[in-house]
């Protein structure tokens, strides 16, 4: 997640931390996504951040592991804006 005034980053998660590598047994598939999706969610309710915004680039479809990614973030109680 970036904060746009700064363009800095405030949190992230990936499939790729050592943490979950063990929990996760497909690093690829949704899944997985909606899982990143609650850790996500979790450090950002760590951080006192209630909302966030979501954009798609130019002709990308809300579909596949970008929507089980927002939907896994407002399952678990984040505003989207």
């Amino acid at each position: 997640m970036v904060h746009s005034p700064t363009s800095t980053i405030v949190i992230a998660a990936s499939s790729q931390e050592e943490l979950l590598r063990g929990e996760l047994s497909n690093t690829a598939d949704v899944a997985t996504t909606a899982k990143i999706g609650q850790i996500l969610a979790e450090r950002l309710k760590l951080k006192e951040i209630p909302a966030v915004a979501f954009e798609l680039e130019r002709g990308e479809r809300y579909h596949g592991k970008q929507k089980t990614l927002v939907d896994s973030l407002r399952d678990s109680g984040v505003k989207l804006i």
